[in-house]
C-alpha cells in the first residue's frame, strides 16, 4: 500500500496530466463581506445575510441532531412520549422551514421571492399549528409515526 502523501501527490499529478488541458477554466466570484471603509450598498446587504445565513445554519444543524435523537427516542416511547413529541413539534417546522429557505434561495429570482417567502411563512404556520392538533388532540406525532409500521389494528391500540 502506498503511504497517503504520497498516494495523494501521485494523484494529483496524475489528473493534473490527463485532465489539465482539457478542463475548462471557471473564475470564482468572491464576495467581501467585510464593511470597513466600503460605501459599496451591496457588500453591507451580503454582510448582514452572511450573519444571518451563518446563525440559520447552526440552527439548521442543531435541529438536526435534536431530530435525528428524538425522532427514534420518541417512536421507541411512544405513546409515552409528550415531551418528546412537543420538541417534535418545534424542531420539525424550524428545521423544515430553513431547509425551504434555502432551496428557495437557490431557486426562486427577482419578483417572485417575496410572494415565495410569504408562502413559505404560511406552510410553515400551518404544519406547526398541524402538528400541535396532532400533539393536544390526537395520539401524538410518535405514535402516528410508530402507527406506520403497526399492521394488526387491535396492537395498534395498545
Amino acid at each position: 500500500m502506498i503511504p497517503t502523501p504520497i498516494r495523494s501527490v501521485v494523484l494529483q499529478s496524475t489528473r493534473r496530466a490527463l485532465l489539465g488541458s482539457i478542463t475548462p477554466k471557471i473564475p470564482v466570484r468572491t464576495l467581501s463581506t467585510s464593511t470597513h471603509n466600503n460605501t459599496n450598498t451591496h457588500s453591507k446587504e451580503v454582510a448582514a445575510d452572511s450573519k444571518f445565513h451563518n446563525i440559520s445554519h447552526r440552527l439548521f444543524h442543531y435541529s438536526s441532531y435534536g431530530l435525528f435523537a428524538l425522532l427514534p427516542a420518541g417512536i421507541f416511547l411512544a405513546p409515552n412520549a409528550q415531551f418528546i413529541d412537543l420538541a417534535l413539534n418545534a424542531l420539525i417546522p424550524i428545521h423544515s422551514h430553513i431547509g425551504l429557505t434555502t432551496v428557495m434561495y437557490d431557486y426562486v429570482y427577482g419578483a417572485a421571492r417575496k410572494p415565495a417567502k410569504f408562502l413559505l411563512w404560511i406552510v410553515t404556520i400551518l404544519t406547526a399549528v398541524g402538528l400541535y392538533k396532532l400533539n393536544t388532540e390526537d395520539v401524538g406525532i410518535s405514535q402516528s409515526i410508530k402507527s406506520l409500521w403497526v399492521t394488526d389494528p387491535k396492537a395498534q391500540k395498545n
